[in-house]
């Protein structure tokens, strides 16, 4: 059998590698992270509580799922960011940070991303049951559980489908790694934002990081818990502004 000239290979071996491109570049998976601008972002909240004892308690921004601040795409949590402030003569401790509201209860900050995702399942479930319609973040979605799709689906004619089979296989290893790579950096970020309790705060100093929750409805209060000259103590900040916060509006 004579071969094809050489020009003829060169145009074969090129179309190859454009159609081997191109499906990988239709199949590989998106990253989740974003990117939120900076020009537009959400206006502060600065809702604050005040102990006797001169602890202070400041809610400056909540991020939920999909909104203008977010940074992962379908985010499984509720992100609070707070600063809190000791202006009493001696040290405290922080112990935890909990929302909470009536059907719930006391839902605790996690930075353990495999919490945050089950418990936003189990919440969602438990305000289903309790006649509650849940729509998480502001987009509309309803969701209990993130699903990752292992690999994008796509269809090619018949003379290409050995080459679609290895460049699946590849966007299938690229989907699974783009995931892990994601996983790792979601981890990391969360535990570089979020308080890491228990922690020692000393007189007249002021931390300021984010509390993560799984996503959270209708939240009526925010509690701080702290020990401080050996006793446990409470500070309590109402969040009335959130009382539909994930929660399905009635049709008009």
């Amino acid at each position: 059998m004579q071969k094809p000239p050489r020009l003829v290979r060169r145009v074969l071996t090129l179309t190859a590698c454009v159609v081997v491109l191109s499906l990988l570049g239709a199949c590989a998976k998106d990253s989740r992270l974003l990117h939120p601008s900076a020009d537009h972002p959400l206006p502060a909240l600065n809702w604050q509580a005040q102990s006797a004892d001169g602890v202070k308690l400041n809610l400056k921004r909540v991020i939920v799922r999909n909104d203008e601040a977010s940074w992962v795409k379908e985010a499984d949590w509720d992100e609070y960011e707070l600063s809190v402030r000791n202006d009493a003569a001696v040290p405290l401790q922080l112990r935890a940070i909990e929302l909470s509201n009536d059907v719930l209860g006391r839902v605790p900050h996690s930075v353990v991303t495999d919490q945050l995702q089950s418990q936003t399942t189990r919440n969602v479930e438990t305000m289903k049951t309790a006649g509650r319609v849940v729509v998480i973040g502001y987009t509309g979605l309803v969701t209990g559980l993130l699903v990752l799709a292992s690999s994008a689906g796509y269809v090619v004619f018949a003379p290409v489908i050995p080459l679609a089979l290895v460049v699946g296989g590849i966007s299938a290893y690229r989907s699974q790694s783009q995931a892990s790579a994601d996983a790792t950096v979601i981890e990391y970020e969360i535990q570089r934002r979020g308080f890491a309790l228990p922690a020692s705060l000393p007189s007249g100093a002021e931390l300021q990081h984010s509390a993560f929750f799984p996503v959270t409805p209708a939240p009526e209060q925010l509690r701080l818990r702290y020990a401080i000259g050996g006793e446990e103590r409470e500070l309590v900040l109402p969040l009335p502004a959130l009382a539909q916060l994930h929660i399905k509006q009635p049709d008009k």
